[in-house]
């Protein structure tokens, strides 16, 4: 008789990125995620009618928040089938992203970090992984609100009139 081998199966190939951000649970994320998008136009708002910054500025700003908001509409999708260290670092690296905002609407960037706690609910990290995140992203939002004397009701909304000249 002849022996038979068995050649192992191939690991499965993660879909591409357009298929990712084209998949049925990646249009049921945008839905929701849109919704909490709903809330930081309050912030684009208040780039235009607060503060004393030029309009190239004040352009600026409305750039680098619409990246941050687009990023965080895709993130998600394309970390689901990725490993936890990358899913962990791409969240990392995407608070490190929204720092770009201080020297441009000051400490009022913190408000952009509530998309940061939603993706990492959403991006399926492990729980203490998860928590380890909140608990930094919450702890620092503190700590720049009390850095700046909670400016003008920061912690409440980021719709007030700062003083940081942007």
């Amino acid at each position: 008789m002849g022996t038979m081998t068995t050649t192992p199966a191939a690991p499965a190939a993660r879909p591409g990125a357009v298929a990712r951000l084209r998949a049925p649970g990646a249009r049921r994320w945008y839905f929701g995620a849109s919704f909490g998008l709903l809330y930081q136009a309050i912030e684009v708002t208040t780039v235009w009618t607060a503060g004393s910054g030029s309009v190239g500025m004040r352009a600026l700003a409305t750039v680098l928040l619409f990246v941050v908001y687009a990023l965080y509409l895709v993130l998600p999708p394309l970390l689901w089938p990725e490993r936890t260290r990358v899913r962990i670092a791409a969240v990392v690296g995407y608070w490190a992203l929204t720092c770009v905002l201080f020297p441009v609407i000051g400490p009022y960037t913190i408000w952009t970090w509530t998309l940061i706690v939603v993706v990492v609910g959403f991006t399926w990290i492990p729980r203490i992984g998860s928590l380890l995140m909140l608990l930094a992203v919450v702890g620092a939002q503190l700590l720049v609100g009390w850095s700046v004397d909670w400016i003008n009701g920061l912690l409440y909304t980021p719709t007030s009139r700062s003083r940081w000249a942007w």
